[in-house]
């Protein structure tokens, strides 16, 4: 069964690029423009993670990151930061337990691959010679 990859990016040419590397490589994508889109995605789809970008129009990233963190059945969903900004900071002050990563734009392939391998486990049914 392919693992599920919910894209969160208001950005079309990043979550396309992404989209469509993860695909080929065997996950299925679903995308999401905004935190809102998200929020009423993953109720219906439960990703085995979450590539969430910070800025985002209406409702930003870490606002939707809280709500996922907050939500009892959401609270393990692991969660991977992609992001052209500077986060380390804003991380240090931020304890969220199911964020398990930074991916820093422009996203590389092979970081976007480890960074989502990481993420859903050793359990993926996906071997290291797809990287």
């Amino acid at each position: 069964m392919k693992k599920t990859v919910l894209v969160i990016e208001d950005e079309v040419n990043i979550r396309k690029f992404i989209s469509v590397n993860l695909t080929a490589r065997g996950y299925r994508v679903v995308e999401a423009e905004s935190a809102e889109q998200a929020l009423e995605l993953l109720r219906e789809v439960m990703p085995a993670v979450a590539l969430l970008d910070i800025r985002l129009p209406g409702m930003d990233g870490w606002a939707l990151l809280n709500a996922i963190s907050n939500d009892p059945q959401m609270p393990d969903l692991p969660v991977v930061i992609v992001t052209g900004s500077i986060v380390h900071s804003a991380l240090e002050d931020i304890n969220y337990s199911n964020l398990v990563g930074v991916l820093a734009k422009p996203v590389q392939v092979t970081h976007l691959l480890q960074s989502v391998q990481k993420a859903i486990g050793p359990s993926n049914g996906h071997s290291q010679s797809c990287y």
